[in-house]
């Protein structure tokens, strides 16, 4: 067989008699693969001569099947003659897939989504903004689960040399439905942590007021925590960790240095020792007396600093953040053990509105208002997205 010279196909078509349909076949392997498909992935270059990306030819070639029809006629002419394939209701209007000219993340206002329509109003009611949610109009419950409100999308222009707004035109209404546990749970998850960190910020900036420090609950008579000698060696030389505890609400009873000893004596029969707690912060007070969630807390948040993951330098937040903004609570979130945000995010979730839950349309008004004045409308605690899909 004389070798194959550079440039020269490899690849015959060959139609079938019997179904009429083509294939490509290597008369090197003898693989052979449809004539259309074999088109769409052999056919990496743009019109410009240059290489494209094969996830733009996918995205083209399910956009033209579906502009056009290769349902064949025989076919067709069946499936209009069943009565049993006809279609009764109107077809509902969808997204189709998005260019990927579309796809334009980097830029705001692109179109940033995996869907795009024609209309522009539909275009820009994908993007929903706080503003938007604060003027929401509230319609009822849906199926005991969501609230469906009504948004008004708006586009305004401002000026470079003014504050105010120069214009603003409403481009129509977006129906959108909220996840009413997802909301109900963002508003209290952030109900409980910004008293509980503007009360850290403000203790560990040296303010003595009570009245503005963490709420706490105090305990009489205290309560006991059992710790490793190594951990309570740790909590008792260490005054940075104690501080970080006692601004967070959680104070301890002086521990005698005869009760801890040598953090290294390890291996004995002595090598727990029993801590005394004084406060506890109010928000937490019914979790932390449960159980062992306050011997579980210690222990957690000794072995984020110990492992480097919390710093129990507290100087790296600047004082000039206190009162500055509505959400000027955010930047203590960096120093609050993680345990302690599990169990507000736990406390929240488990004392939410529920799916099932019958919400009159007053209260669902009230839970839509609540959202709007959250930091983080648009995802509950763990993650859950608040609004559903526009329509």
């Amino acid at each position: 067989m004389p070798p194959r010279q550079v440039g020269e196909s490899d690849r015959i078509s060959w139609t079938d008699p019997s179904t009429g349909d083509t294939f490509i076949i290597d008369s090197r392997t003898g693989n052979s693969l449809g004539q259309m498909s074999s088109t769409i992935g052999m056919e990496d270059t743009a019109p410009g001569g240059g290489l494209e990306d094969r996830r733009t030819l996918k995205l083209r070639g399910s956009a033209s099947t579906t502009e056009s029809s290769d349902v064949p006629t025989w076919l067709s002419r069946a499936l209009d003659g069943n009565t049993a394939y006809a279609v009764v209701e109107q077809r509902l209007p969808s997204l189709t897939s998005a260019t990927p000219d579309q796809r334009m993340c980097s830029q705001k206002g692109a179109g940033n989504s995996p869907f795009s329509v024609g209309n522009e109003s539909i275009q820009s009611a994908r993007h929903i903004s706080r503003q938007q949610l604060r003027h929401a109009r509230v319609i009822a419950q849906v199926d005991r689960k969501f609230v469906a409100c009504l948004l008004t999308s708006e586009r305004s222009s401002r000026s470079a040399h003014s504050k105010s707004v120069s214009s603003c035109q409403d481009t129509g209404t977006t129906l959108v439905l909220v996840d009413q546990h997802a909301a109900d749970e963002r508003v209290r998850v952030e109900s409980f942590l910004k008293p509980l960190c503007l009360g850290f910020l403000y203790s560990r900036s040296g303010g003595m007021n009570p009245e503005e420090a963490t709420p706490i609950t105090r305990l009489i008579p205290p309560r006991r925590a059992l710790l490793t000698r190594h951990e309570a060696s740790l909590l008792k030389r260490n005054a940075g960790i104690r501080e970080l505890f006692r601004c967070w609400g959680i104070s301890f009873m002086e521990m005698p240095e005869n009760d801890i000893g040598s953090s290294v004596d390890v291996g004995s029969s002595d090598d727990y020792v029993q801590i005394l707690v004084t406060s506890l912060p109010e928000v937490l007070a019914d979790k932390l007396r449960r159980d062992n969630e306050l011997q579980a807390v210690l222990k957690s948040t000794l072995g984020e600093i110990e492992f480097g993951t919390l710093s129990a330098d507290m100087t790296s937040l600047p004082s000039s953040q206190l009162g500055d903004t509505l959400h000027d609570w955010l930047p203590a979130l960096r120093c609050c053990p993680q345990s302690l945000v599990e169990l507000i995010n736990s406390k929240a979730c488990r004392g939410a509105v529920m799916f099932n839950d019958e919400l009159t349309k007053e209260q669902c008004e009230r839970l839509v208002s609540q959202l709007a004045q959250t930091t983080f409308p648009f995802q509950c605690a763990h993650g859950r997205f608040v609004s559903r899909c526009p329509f």
